[in-house]
């Protein structure tokens, strides 16, 4: 297995400048007067390149990866199949920043790593409609080239600005997972599973404050974690042809819930070091991050339902209500010995229907879609004690859309 992978990005910060300063009055007038032609000539305004602190005007990034695996598959006994791999990995990963003048102003990340990567998998089928599993693996997680290069960048989900870390290194995981599933009949399951992880490295997002008290995200590889939680999933399909009529008899109504609970912990000790996001050096790592502390973006209870009716056949014909709710969760450890940046996602609402028809020989797929129907809103917050600190928050709205697809 050959990969690559290769990026080029640029940013350019300008401001606004009057040569000798606005009179009192009119640095409060609106943005349409202020960049007027009559203002900018009396004043000598001018557009002036401005460089943010920690951050490059533009960085090449690259990654190269070279693979070969390995896989046994076996049957030992009847109802008992082994399936066993390996994969190695020779993985290069650069990310090299440049100024405008064309020169390098931080070190470039070099991330060159090989790795083993074993996995088996053995599976018990006991029953004709059951069977069980036991999963385990070792697998890796590189940086993105946005979290190694010292750009900034702004992340339109929690309209944060975020800068890379050049000296991030690979995260590497170690999982296992026992999983039962239950075939009630066609398309339809119970399972419940029990999975662990142990990370090395693992990456987290770090807040920092710079001038006049913006808050910024950055990136560090805490010294490890891990992962606990069980998972259960159910998908119920419920005919509806006993309601008679030629609407009902080829429908049915479907109930698909899965729910996963989740306990994450980072492990950082009183020697251990981590590399700074704002100076890039070395700092202890119990300045970033506290012993126990659960892993950033990670709900201790995520939940999805859905349900709705749909057509059987080839006919497509869907209507579905989608239930998500994720408990709260940290975005980012809290900058200079604050607390945690916790957002909460709440419970989202979404309306979805397919239908497809056949116009003039040419057969069609309608959709409409209802997007947080409930308008939940997102917000981020600081809690010590009884005070809350809201850092961010705003509407997402109701959004809803309808698309005409044409089938080939």
């Amino acid at each position: 297995n050959y990969y690559k992978n290769d990026r080029e990005a640029s940013r350019r910060d300008f401001r606004f400048v009057p040569a000798n300063g606005l009179p009192f009055g009119l640095n409060v007038a609106r943005i349409d007067t202020l960049l007027g032609d009559a203002v900018i000539d009396a004043f000598d305004i001018e557009l002036r390149e401005v460089g943010a602190q920690n951050s490059v005007p533009r960085y090449t990034a690259e990654l190269e990866v070279q693979a070969g695996y390995a896989q046994f598959d076996a049957e030992l006994t009847e109802g008992l199949r082994l399936n066993l791999g390996v994969r190695y990995e020779d993985a290069d990963q650069t990310v090299t920043p440049f100024t405008l003048a064309g020169g390098a102003p931080t070190p470039a990340t070099t991330l060159s790593n090989d790795y083993w990567l074993p996995a088996g998998t053995l599976t018990w089928n006991f029953a004709d409609d059951m069977q069980f599993r036991l999963a385990a693996s070792r697998t890796i997680a590189r940086p993105q080239f946005r979290e190694l290069a010292p750009q900034q960048f702004l992340d339109l989900e929690t309209d944060r600005t975020f800068i890379g870390n050049p000296l991030l290194t690979d995260s590497e995981l170690t999982n296992v997972e026992a999983r039962f599933e239950y075939y009630i009949g066609r398309g339809e399951r119970i399972t419940l599973a029990g999975f662990y992880k142990d990370i090395k490295n693992p990456i987290e997002s770090v807040a920092f404050i710079q001038g006049g008290g913006a808050f910024f995200k950055g990136f560090s590889n805490a010294t490890s974690a891990t992962l606990t939680g069980v998972e259960l999933e159910l998908v119920k399909y419920f005919p509806l042809y006993d309601l008679g009529g030629s609407f009902w008899e080829d429908r049915r109504l479907l109930l698909a819930a899965n729910y996963t609970f989740t306990d994450s912990k980072i492990k950082v000790g009183a020697n251990d070091t981590a590399i700074s996001p704002i100076t890039f050096q070395p700092v202890a790592a119990t300045a970033l991050f506290e012993d126990g502390d659960r892993l950033t973006g990670q709900s201790r209870h995520v939940a999805n339902l859905q349900f709705g009716m749909e057509k059987e056949g080839d006919d497509l014909s869907q209507q579905t209500i989608l239930l998500s709710y994720n408990s709260p969760r940290a975005t980012a450890r809290g900058p200079q010995d604050q607390p945690d940046l916790i957002e909460r996602p709440g419970l989202q609402v979404d309306f979805i229907m397919r239908e497809g028809a056949v116009i003039l020989g040419q057969e069609l797929e309608f959709k409409f879609e209802a997007r947080n129907i409930f308008g939940e809103s997102y917000r981020e917050s600081q809690t010590l004690n009884a005070s809350e600190i809201i850092n961010n928050s705003y509407d997402y709205g109701t959004s809803f859309s309808f698309s005409v697809g044409i089938k080939f």
